[in-house]
């Protein structure tokens, strides 16, 4: 089983690029907004859950010399909440 990212460093491609630019759309109508530029695969999201249901909304693109390379992942939503 993998993660997101692949578990072989960024999908196999882990020695060519330098980081993970990940984004996330908490459903709070600004849309997607940076969330981490993250230079090992396993990124953790540390936000707190909110006090109602939500779904929040994920999307990454790798970087290479601090420029975006490829096209942004498929968006992955999960369901969070209390």
């Amino acid at each position: 089983m993998t993660n997101a990212l692949g578990s072989l460093g960024w999908q196999g491609y882990g020695a060519f690029l330098d980081q993970c630019e990940l984004q996330v759309d908490r459903a709070d109508s600004k849309g997607f907004v940076m969330l981490a530029i993250d230079t090992t695969p396993g990124y953790t999201d540390t936000q707190p859950f909110p006090s109602a249901p939500a779904k929040w909304t994920y999307q990454a693109i790798y970087r290479v010399a601090d420029n975006r390379v490829g096209q942004w992942s498929n968006p992955v939503s999960i369901a969070v909440g209390v």
